[in-house]
């Protein structure tokens, strides 16, 4: 590689000694942000599209390699946080930076026979990224421009661009003119001098590059010499031949990463989702893996796990990952995370098997929550990518209330819990309480017009209703008589706040129970309780 210089309205190269070599860039210390559930999100997270020109969001890929001298990470800017546009779901990144000079090609202004493509995807790949950060690149397709995509550059010299596709797996590639006028991507859609079009030097002190290359063949009028557009200093569009000067064009890489490989985005500067704020991300690694080890399980006592694990050699972190249902990297709507912290260790000591316990928080729902493991391998470094394995999902017994447990004569409840009989008198009773008090007579004529109207428009019907704290027998009755008719019960009973879902599919009515009173509900449908009465 070779530094920058700019002579005229040339871009060429020297040597990589002044700018590229890092003995003038600062020193400064490394970062590391602790990963939990307060800054990092599922997936992209938090991370947003562009709010306009030259406002985006960023993200930290990869590292720069100069002459084997030095490192530091590279930044990129998000232009779009859930693309469709190059052949899957992946996030469209940019380089905030000129990183490198190569030749176009020796002869054509082509980018699909060009040796900047085939450098791009080989030797340079090789040097910037690690292996599950190339893995995790998508190989782009895009044959037609998008609607996504701005006017591009027709030029004021009889010239013309030639749209320029990427039909040839590229996992790295350059911009074309279309792209830098994009107002969807944060680019003005002007073919005048724009600085949000401005990238700079390598090293983050902000100064700008000389200029960089499109992947954009252009058609001069008045010369026959293969040409491809630059963007100039001040953001303006230019031609110029293949190779300036001999040495070749300056170059800043894009690319598409997978959705699919993203894990979770951390927050690492600024405000979540606002413009200028920068995440590192966790991708998946297939060399890490994590699993229960065989021959044992998780144990419970109380909200505590205790995990048996077994994970591949260089897992420097064991994670557990808590979300209010399955969660799928990659998926378009992923559920809430309600926990993301290590699984702690005696003496720190992780190895490749032991034994690790997890406290499960108080939101916890015995119901729908669910509770994954993970090996990562961090970084520890804030500007750094981190790894990590599949996720495991772990199986364990689930209690319906820890104050419900017992070892006195139990019985189980439906999700393999233990729970005490009721006792004659005991509000967990299922004959008591016998009425529900400070109610109207016929407060549930509501809910019994709404299970009416369902049975008449028949197929399947979710009711919801947050009257009273007791259901009379001939109510459920018609619910299991109507199995595609799921009611869910919303009720505060003692300042706690229960929520129930009953389905005839599940359950049969017992005309022994007059009534089927606020506890005895909770304890036979398995919801959970919090101390937060529901609120309207």
């Amino acid at each position: 590689m070779k530094i920058l210089k700019k002579v005229g309205k040339l871009l060429v190269s020297a040597l990589l000694v002044a700018v590229l070599t890092f003995p003038s860039l600062p020193v400064s210390a490394v970062a590391f942000t602790e990963k939990d559930e307060t800054n990092t999100g599922l997936g992209t997270g938090s991370i947003s599209n562009p709010a306009g020109a030259d406002q985006w969001c960023y993200v930290y890929y990869g590292k720069y390699l100069t002459a084997g001298y030095a490192t530091f990470p590279l930044k990129y800017r998000v232009l779009d946080k859930a693309a469709t546009e190059f052949g899957g779901n992946t996030m469209f990144l940019d380089c905030e930076y000129v990183i490198g000079v190569n030749p176009f090609d020796d002869q054509s202004n082509v980018w699909a026979e060009s040796d900047i493509r085939e450098y791009l995807n080989g030797a340079f790949i090789l040097e910037q990224y690690f292996d599950a950060e190339s893995f995790a690149m998508a190989q782009s397709h895009k044959e037609e421009p998008s609607s996504k995509d701005g006017s591009g550059y027709t030029g004021s010299d009889g010239g013309s661009s030639v749209w320029t596709p990427l039909n040839n797996c590229e996992r790295i590639f350059l911009l074309d003119d279309r792209e830098v006028t994009s107002s969807f991507y944060g680019y003005g859609n002007t073919q005048s001098n724009s600085s949000n079009r401005k990238k700079y030097l390598p090293g983050g002190q902000n100064e700008t590059a000389p200029g960089w290359a499109l992947r954009t063949a252009y058609n001069r009028a008045f010369t026959t010499a293969p040409q491809t557009l630059v963007i100039y200093e001040d953001g303006s569009f230019n031609p110029q031949p293949i190779n300036p000067g001999g040495g070749g064009v300056i170059f800043a890489p894009a690319f598409n990463l997978n959705l699919s490989s993203i894990l979770f985005s951390t927050l690492i500067s600024g405000n979540a989702g606002a413009v200028g704020s920068e995440y590192k991300l966790t991708i998946k690694d297939e060399n890490l893996t994590a699993a229960v080890t065989s021959g044992e399980s998780v144990s419970r006592e109380g909200d505590e796990l205790t995990v048996p694990y077994t994970v591949s050699d260089g897992t420097n972190r064991i994670s557990i990952l808590i979300t209010d249902g399955a969660y799928t990297p990659g998926m378009s709507n992923p559920p809430a995370m309600k926990c993301y912290c290590e699984l702690s260790i005696d003496n720190d000591s992780i190895g490749t098997s032991g034994t690790g316990t997890v406290m499960l928080p108080d939101t916890f729902n015995e119901q729908t929550d669910v509770v994954y493991m993970l090996a990562e391998k961090l970084s520890y470094d804030d500007h750094l990518t981190d790894y990590a394995s599949n996720l495991t999902e772990l199986s364990f017994t689930r209690f319906l209330d820890s104050d419900d447990e017992t070892e006195d004569d139990p019985t189980s409840d439906s999700k393999g819990g233990k729970v005490k009989p009721p006792k004659d008198g005991d509000p967990k009773d299922p004959k008591g309480p016998k009425e529900p008090e400070e109610l109207s007579d016929n407060y549930l004529d509501g809910l019994y017009k709404m299970i009416e109207d369902a049975i008449k428009e028949g197929g399947p019907h979710t009711l919801y209703w947050d009257q009273g704290t007791a259901l009379p027998y001939d109510l459920m009755k018609i619910l299991e008589e109507h199995p595609d008719i799921t009611l869910v019960f919303y009720y505060t009973y003692q300042d706690n706040y229960y929520k129930v879902t009953i389905s005839g599919k599940t359950f049969k009515a017992n005309p022994e129970v007059e009534w089927y009173g606020p506890l005895y509900l909770h304890l036979v449908f398995a919801q959970t309780s919090t101390v937060t009465p529901i609120t309207y």
